[in-house]
């Protein structure tokens, strides 16, 4: 008999006289090891047998699936295995297929889809991945994001046998094309002065004062309510956030949902408040007198326009509010806050480039990086570490002085 080809498998006979049979099937994607099947029986044709019914079987998963296209497998996978995800999650794996995948991959076969034609997408949104108009690629956390998907879902396609190896596994990620999008952007302590200098008169300057003393995400500050500040403590408690996503009125009737609730909608979209994502992200964050100062003296001006709308005013004790007491959209709160950036002549950062400037001064001036992590609700030390690791060289160089006083004078 002929040697067996490549993936057809092996059979031989064991010292103690059983027919053994073994395929390889997969390579296990952490230690790197061959995974094989093996069937074991006491004559040769025996195992034969076995082998050539799961070759068969095999055989009739791949044809089941290999004209099936990434165009059909991903809508599928996405509605199919992503329904208990929250709203945002949903909506920003359905971006990263239908903006950034499936244009690029959307037409080739599972069976067909090789490593190199994803290494090859992952480059090329490295250097011109954007799609909002700009010129420019992707950042790093990005192209890892879209992988994320693309992993996930063909990861279920090898479970139901579409696949035999998942291709995705065997990607790098592209690293940046320019080493700065790895730091992320913060206000100077002149820029900081002199935006609390320019802007202290404005109307929405305490939101944007409470943004950059406390550290919190934009939805935690929108959906902030009056009786999560304590004066007496100055302390703020963190416990919801609100989120833009597309509209979901049935979904919302079907389901029941914890501790969720629908502020307002559109014809496309709606705004939901619900608990914080994770336990780490229910915190409480102390006040430093200067915001003490600030908050007080936004309640009172709220208490006077309450007042002066007592009419029409809706008491929903949003800490930050419409003049009417709704909740403020986050798309006029951007405009304003890029208006007083030009105000205070400071060139054009994010908004949650405040929540970094925060983070960032804390650490300047020695507080340490789990406590950081703690404020800002972090799940893990890791992640504040790798996204302030650009700030550490600066603070080691000051605790080398401070050793310097302490031993050298």
């Amino acid at each position: 008999m002929g040697r067996r080809g490549n993936g057809e498998g092996t059979i031989y006979k064991r010292k103690d006289g059983k027919w053994t049979a073994q395929i390889t099937v997969d390579i296990d994607e952490i230690t790197g090891k061959v995974i094989r099947k093996t069937f074991y029986g006491k004559q040769r044709r025996e195992v034969a047998e076995k082998l050539t019914t799961f070759l068969s079987q095999k055989e009739n998963f791949l044809t089941n699936g290999k004209h099936m296209k990434l165009k059909e497998w991903f809508p599928l996978w996405l509605n199919t295995y992503n329904q208990n995800v929250a709203f945002s999650t949903y909506d920003d794996y359905e971006s990263k297929i239908y903006l950034h995948i499936l244009p690029a991959l959307g037409e080739i076969e599972l069976c067909e889809l090789k490593p190199l034609m994803i290494q090859k997408l992952y480059n090329e949104k490295a250097v011109s991945g954007r799609v909002d108009g700009r010129e420019g690629g992707l950042s790093r956390r990005s192209i890892r994001y879209i992988h994320v998907v693309l992993r996930a879902a063909l990861e279920q396609a090898k479970r139901e046998g579409y696949l035999t190896i998942n291709p995705a596994n065997a990607v790098k990620l592209p690293k940046p094309v320019n080493d700065d999008t790895l730091k992320r952007k913060v206000l100077t302590r002149e820029e900081q002065l002199q935006f609390f200098e320019k802007c202290r008169q404005e109307k929405l300057f305490p939101l944007f004062a409470f943004a950059m003393l406390t550290g919190c995400r934009e939805g935690e500050i929108l959906a902030l309510k009056w009786n999560q500040i304590d004066f007496d403590k100055k302390e703020i408690t963190i416990d919801c956030s609100v989120s833009v996503v597309k509209k979901r009125l049935k979904e919302l009737k079907n389901k029941t949902y914890d501790n969720i609730s629908l502020v307002n909608y559109t014809d496309k979209t709606m705004r939901i408040v619900k608990g914080t994502k994770t336990a780490s992200s229910t915190r409480t964050i102390p006040m430093c007198s200067e915001l003490v100062t600030i908050m007080k003296a936004h309640a009172y001006a709220q208490k006077l326009e309450r007042m002066k709308n007592i009419s029409c005013y809706k008491n929903e004790d949003y800490v930050f509010a419409t003049r009417y007491g709704g909740m403020l959209d986050y798309r006029f709160v951007i405009r304003k806050f890029h208006q007083y950036l030009k105000k205070a002549n400071i060139d054009t950062i994010n908004f949650h480039s405040l929540r970094h400037t925060f983070s960032t001064r804390l650490l300047e001036e020695g507080v340490s990086m789990k406590i950081v992590q703690e404020y800002l609700g972090h799940k893990s030390y890791n992640l504040t570490a790798n996204t302030y690791s650009h700030v550490l060289p600066q603070v080691k160089k000051d605790e080398i002085e401070c050793l310097n006083r302490v031993f050298c004078n």
